[in-house]
């Protein structure tokens, strides 16, 4: 049995990537009955396991209410439950058991960090492994507040104190190497990239009908800088001023350090009655209808860590207008994608365009992702099971394995 540390998914009803990853890598470990999920407990102050409360935020199916505020709250109720405990019953350490590992699959906080030691007797002298996302603000930090490249910073050099860290693609594992050799670290741990996976559940193909005359045009991602929605919109722009008939769809949260210039454009182009929707944050039951409604989708990202949304939208089937930055190109490669030559408003015209009126290669994409084998949650947990040994037979041993 393993613990996984959820403190910040347990206590958000966002639907932001990495808490989407989180929901269903545990329900994936659960299923096979080799996971605890945990929280650190501020008001504790201790590790313990999760209330029913907690437990039901991290039920991809009945999260049916989602939230715009990314960061983790606690309850009344929560915060006064472990105040009393804290006082009154001195439990401290509130977990008793035994563990094979820790599996981090979160941006952890400082917080959490420091507190990771205190699961060293539940631990056995078991690893501990971290799942590592990104290290965008630091390539593009124009684009990031002082206070989230310092912390990032500091988080890079605290994943180096793992025993394993498992990134999210060859892209992202280039990355964090290249960080940790910038910031000089040389006793690093054991790496693995485990490319994310993606599985449909219970939802047909998509069925498209090319007769339709307006064609909906799906963009799934966090209304951010890097995100590079501002181009998107010039591009849409540029098309509907031209007479071109479609409709953009957007679903994703504000993120209010850069992506005010986009928010600013979205209520420009709706006072111009344009075709354009903006869901913010959704739940799973809309995002599948939204996918359902997609002519296509469009994922112009300056750069990421993964993009799911691109293997998201092809697993149903639905071909993708991807930009190439970061891991795009490594997630688009088998097929069903129309890759952008750069991330300028040209390109993507161009692109959208393109698609629009050219059935036979919509069809021929779309042969494509539905031709294309995606990994499944059963192998992305073996193989983090498997790293999760290596670095049992590894731990001190400071090696980097560069599959």
């Amino acid at each position: 049995m393993h613990l996984i540390d959820l403190t910040n998914t347990s206590h958000s009803k966002a639907n932001t990537g990495i808490q989407r990853y989180c929901r269903e890598l545990y329900n994936a470990l659960l299923q096979k009955q080799l996971v605890q999920a945990i929280t650190w407990d501020p008001y504790l102050k201790a590790w313990r396991g999760l209330d029913t409360e907690e437990k039901g935020l991290l039920d991809v199916e009945s999260l049916k209410k989602v939230s715009s505020r990314r960061r983790p709250t606690w309850s009344i109720r929560q915060k006064l439950t472990g105040y009393a405990r804290r006082c009154f019953y001195q439990d401290g350490h509130a977990l008793k058991n035994h563990f094979e590992a820790l599996i981090v699959p979160e941006v952890f906080s400082e917080d959490n960090y420091n507190n990771f030691p205190r699961l060293a007797s539940n631990l056995d002298s078991g690893p501990r492994i971290a799942i590592f996302h990104d290290s965008i603000p630091l390539k593009f930090p124009h684009l990031s507040s002082p206070k989230t490249i310092a912390r990032l910073s500091c988080y890079m050099q605290q994943l180096a104190t793992f025993d394993a860290v498992a990134p999210n693609s060859e892209a992202s594992k280039n990355d964090l190497l290249e960080a940790w050799n910038a910031l000089h670290i040389k006793n690093i741990p054991l790496v693995k990239a485990l490319p994310l996976c993606v599985e449909q559940k219970n939802e047909p193909k998509i069925q498209f009908s090319y007769d339709k005359t307006t064609k909906n045009i799906l963009c799934v991602g966090s209304i951010e800088g890097r995100k590079n929605h501002v181009a998107l919109l010039e591009a849409a722009e540029t098309l509907w001023a031209k007479g071109e008939d479609f409709q953009l769809t957007l679903v994703g949260l504000l993120n209010h350090e850069s992506g005010q210039k986009a928010k600013t454009l979205i209520d420009a182009l709706k006072e111009k009655k344009r075709d354009l929707r903006w869901l913010g944050s959704v739940n799973e039951e809309i995002l599948n209808f939204e996918y359902s409604q997609a002519y296509f989708t469009i994922y112009p990202s300056l750069y990421e860590g993964f993009g799911l949304p691109v293997l998201e939208s092809l697993v149903r089937g639905i071909p993708c207008v991807s930009s190439m930055g970061g891991a795009l190109k490594e997630t688009a490669q088998g097929g069903g994608c129309l890759l952008m030559e750069d991330t300028s408003s040209q390109s993507i015209a161009d692109c959208l365009a393109r698609l629009l009126h050219d059935e036979a290669l919509h069809r021929a994409l779309v042969q494509e992702a539905l031709n294309r084998k995606f990994r499944t949650w059963d192998e992305y947990t073996d193989d983090l099971l498997d790293l999760i040994e290596k670095a049992k037979a590894l731990k001190g041993s400071g090696t980097i394995e560069q599959k």
